[in-house]
C-alpha cells in the first residue's frame, strides 16, 4: 500500500475518532494554536456516555466545553500549563494543575507515567 492509500484508510470524522475513547481513558492533546477543536467538541457531545476520562494538555486557548461546570465525573483535566479557560475549574477543584517544567513533558509521556497533581 502506498502512503496515500494508507493515509486515506485512516481518515475519519471527529465523531468517529472520539468514538474510540472509552470511560477511564487518558487523552493527551496539544494546546496553544494546535487545539483539536472539532475533536474536543465531539468529545463533549459524548459526555453522557463517558466517565472518568483524563484530559492531559498544555495551555488551551479559546472555549473549552470539557472544563465547564457539569462535566465533572465525565472529564478531568490534568493541565500542564493552565490558562484562563481552565483556571476556574482548577480553582474550584474540578480540574488539576500539574506542576512540571515543560521540557520534562516528553519524557513523562514516553515513560507512560500517569499524570497527577503530584507528578
Amino acid at each position: 500500500m502506498n502512503w496515500l492509500a494508507d493515509y486515506g484508510s485512516k481518515v475519519m470524522t471527529a465523531a468517529e475518532a472520539v468514538a474510540r475513547v472509552k470511560s477511564g481513558s487518558r487523552v493527551y492533546y496539544g494546546g496553544n494554536a494546535a487545539i483539536p477543536n472539532a475533536l474536543v467538541n465531539a468529545l463533549a457531545a459524548r459526555r453522557d456516555e463517558l466517565e472518568n476520562v483524563q484530559l492531559n494538555h498544555v495551555l488551551l486557548l479559546g472555549q473549552d466545553p470539557l472544563s465547564a461546570p457539569g462535566m465533572e465525573g465525565h472529564f478531568r483535566h490534568r493541565s500542564l500549563f493552565t490558562g484562563g479557560n481552565v483556571r476556574a475549574a482548577v480553582n474550584e477543584g474540578r480540574a488539576d494543575f500539574v506542576t512540571i517544567h515543560l521540557h520534562d513533558v516528553p519524557a513523562l509521556i514516553s515513560r507512560g507515567q500517569k499524570l497527577s497533581s503530584s507528578s
